[in-house]
C-alpha cells in the first residue's frame, strides 16, 4: 500500500492509493479526505477488475462485478476548480451517498447528491451564479434533477432553474428537461457584450442530440462588433430534408424576442434592435426566420477626409434563404 497526504484549504487528505490482488485481478483502493483531525469530509472505496499484470494483456478492464461506494459529508467545493474548465471561484459544499454496481458494460448507480451555497464564475462569458442548490436523485439508469437554483451574481433576485431526468431508454440515454431563467445575466464580456435574458425552455430527446423548444426573451443586450468579427453566411435550408441534419443540440421552432434595451455596437455604428425571430436546425449552424427592427441609432462611413454620420431607422425581414446580415438595407 502506499500513503499520501496532501492539505487543500485547509483540509488534510489522505488515501490508501493502491492496494491490488494480482491473482485475482481486482484492485481495492480507498481515498478520505478530513476537515480536521476527527471528522471525515468524505470517503470513497472501490473494488476494480481490472488486469495489473506486467505483460501485454487483451483486456485491461474485467467484466466481473465492479463495486464503489461513495459519501460525502458537506465536502468544500472550493479549490477543485482545476477539474472543471473554465470555471473559477468555485465555492459551496457537497453532500452525498453513492453506489456504483454492475460490470464496466452494464453499470448502475444509485444515491442522492446536493450542493449547498454554490457558487462560481464561468470565465468564458463572464457569468457569476451564485446561491446555487442542487438536490439529485440516481436510481439505476435514471437521474432525476428535483432542483436546481441559482442566482444572478448581480442581482440575486434572478434566477435560473432546471426539472427533469436524464434516463437510459432502449440502450439509449435521453432528456426530459425544462428551464425557465428570469433577468438572468448570461453573459458579462466587455470584448463581446452583455446579455440578460429570461425563457421558457424544453429539452428532450437524444441526451447527444436533444431538441430544444420554447421560448427566449432579451430585455436587455449590449452586443459588441470588432473588426476582428466576421459576419457568418446563414444557411439556405431550403433543399433541407429530414435526417440530413447533422448531429448535437438542434432547435424546435425556439422563438426568440428582443426587447426595447438591445443594442448592436461597433467602432462605427450604435444601433437600437427589437423584433423577433425564429430558430431551427443546428445548434452550431442554425437558420432563422422573423423580423429585426433597427428603430433607431447611428453608424459612420469614412469616405477619408469625410467622415458622415447618419440616423437610421428601418425595419429588415430574415428568413431561413438570407444569406449575409452584413447586406441588411438602411435609410439614411
Amino acid at each position: 500500500k502506499q500513503k499520501a497526504a496532501y492539505e487543500i484549504y485547509q483540509c488534510d487528505w489522505s488515501s490508501d492509493v493502491c492496494s491490488s490482488d494480482l491473482a485475482n485481478r481486482q484492485l481495492d483502493a480507498t481515498l478520505v479526505g478530513g476537515g480536521g483531525v476527527t471528522r471525515e469530509l468524505f470517503r470513497v472505496e472501490s473494488r476494480v477488475p481490472v488486469d495489473l499484470s506486467m505483460r501485454s494483456v487483451h483486456e485491461r478492464l474485467l467484466d466481473a462485478p465492479l463495486v464503489l461506494h461513495a459519501v460525502a459529508d458537506s465536502a468544500p467545493l472550493a479549490g477543485l476548480e482545476a477539474l472543471v474548465p473554465h470555471v473559477s471561484q468555485l465555492a459551496g459544499t457537497l453532500t452525498a451517498r453513492l453506489d456504483l454496481s454492475g460490470t464496466w458494460k452494464q453499470r448502475a448507480i444509485s444515491g442522492s447528491a446536493h450542493i449547498a451555497n454554490g457558487a462560481f464564475t464561468w470565465d468564458k462569458t463572464g457569468t457569476d451564479a451564485r446561491a446555487l442548490r442542487l438536490d439529485a436523485a440516481f436510481a439505476h439508469d435514471t437521474v432525476t434533477i428535483q432542483r436546481f437554483r441559482m442566482s444572478d451574481g448581480d442581482n440575486p433576485r434572478d434566477s435560473i432553474f432546471v426539472l427533469g431526468s436524464i434516463f437510459k431508454r432502449d440502450s439509449s440515454w435521453q432528456v426530459a428537461l425544462r428551464s425557465g431563467a428570469t433577468n438572468f445575466k448570461v453573459m458579462d464580456d466587455p470584448r463581446v457584450g452583455s446579455v440578460d435574458a429570461q425563457w421558457e425552455l424544453q429539452a428532450d430527446g437524444l441526451l447527444s442530440e436533444p431538441l430544444i423548444g420554447g421560448s427566449v426573451t432579451l430585455p436587455s443586450a449590449t452586443l459588441r462588433i470588432g473588426e476582428q468579427r466576421q459576419v457568418r453566411r446563414l444557411r439556405d435550408t431550403t433543399s433541407f430534408v429530414d435526417g440530413e441534419i447533422g448531429n448535437g443540440a438542434r432547435f424546435r421552432a425556439l422563438k426568440v424576442k428582443l426587447g426595447n434595451d438591445v443594442r448592436l455596437q461597433s467602432k462605427d455604428a450604435n444601433v437600437q434592435l427589437s423584433g423577433q425571430l425564429e430558430l431551427g436546425g443546428d445548434l452550431k449552424d442554425p437558420y432563422l426566420s422573423g423580423e429585426i427592427l433597427a428603430n433607431r441609432g447611428t453608424y459612420r462611413v469614412d469616405l477619408g477626409a469625410l467622415k458622415r454620420t447618419f440616423r437610421d431607422r428601418k425595419s429588415t425581414r430574415l428568413n431561413s434563404s438570407h444569406t449575409d446580415i452584413s447586406r441588411m438595407p438602411s435609410s439614411a
